[in-house]
């Protein structure tokens, strides 16, 4: 099982991936900013984070470039569901 963290402002989309990724039997935590997703990564250390690109105020870009230095290891996958 791993530890995964879901980091986006949507609750529709956490709600899903929650979802997704527990049924695949696995931990799922979420956080709803990227201020928050960096904070709970450190603490958790998870194996990977689903992170939302775009975000109000700080975007899935700036949780990416803090997490890889406080947790080098972790796999990430940005996702983008931007409507113009």
């Amino acid at each position: 099982m791993a530890k995964i963290l879901i980091v986006d402002d949507d609750e529709i989309m956490r709600s899903l991936f929650v979802d997704i990724v527990t049924e695949a039997g696995h931990e799922a935590t979420t956080a709803e900013t990227s201020q928050d997703g960096t904070r709970i990564a450190e603490e958790m250390q998870p194996e990977l984070i689903m992170t939302d690109i775009f975000m109000p105020e700080e975007g899935g870009l700036e949780v990416i470039r803090r997490v890889k230095k406080t947790c080098p290891n972790t796999k990430i996958i940005a996702i983008s569901g931007f409507d113009l």
